[in-house]
């Protein structure tokens, strides 16, 4: 796969592209089954790379959670959106990269983009639940016994529109992401979801099915 992406540039479906799209969606889901409130929780978010779909579920995010703290290793990239949702909407998000303090006492954890190795190199809160968008992670801390979540599954309302040949040979977040158009704006492909009434239906951790 990475010498076809490389040489050919080709846009291969592995449904990592939507979870983050879905992240909002996941987080819904996951507070729902662990009984947790919204305006009690804290959440911190592992990114170095922001994309356009982020930026749009990280603003929601910044609404609706009591404290939102973001890790980073390139602070400057979030210079301006910290002062945009300061202004705009009112609310102070935290930007750092301590690695000793930054995860220590965090309950919940997005990893956008943070690889295994770099996120190993943190001192992590041994009960945290991680939700990880970017691919599969395990937590190398011996004291860890927390939730890592690596993967997911979603259901839609309009079977009609899957292969079903097709989907006895594909996962339906992989079918799902293949339809969508990448190009398009970020509320725009928010809309299509919301119309095709997406919805998450497991969380997959390292040992655990949510």
């Amino acid at each position: 796969m990475n010498l076809l992406h490389s040489t050919c540039d080709l846009n291969i479906i592995k449904g990592k592209w939507l979870f983050e799209v879905l992240s909002l969606k996941a987080l819904d889901y996951l507070l729902e089954k662990k009984e947790m409130k919204k305006e009690e929780t804290r959440i911190t978010i592992l990114v170095n790379d922001l994309t356009e779909n982020m930026i749009g579920n990280l603003r929601q995010i910044a609404k609706q959670y009591k404290m939102v703290s973001i890790v980073t290793n390139h602070r400057e990239k979030f210079k301006q959106l910290e002062k945009q949702i300061l202004e705009e909407d009112g609310i102070m998000i935290t930007i750092g990269n301590n690695k000793k303090k930054g995860l220590s006492k965090a309950e919940l954890i997005l990893n956008v983009d943070f690889p295994i190795e770099l996120i190993n190199q943190y001192t992590i809160y041994e009960n945290a639940i991680i939700i990880n968008l970017c691919g599969n992670v395990k937590i190398t801390k011996k004291r860890f016994n927390g939730i890592c979540i690596n993967d997911y599954e979603i259901d839609q309302e309009k079977e009609e529109d899957f292969d079903y040949d097709k989907k006895t040979k594909y996962r339906a977040c992989e079918i799902y992401e293949a339809r969508i158009n990448k190009r398009q704006p970020y509320q725009e492909i928010i809309k299509q979801i919301e119309e095709d009434k997406v919805k998450i239906t497991a969380l997959i951790g390292t040992n655990s099915k949510i």
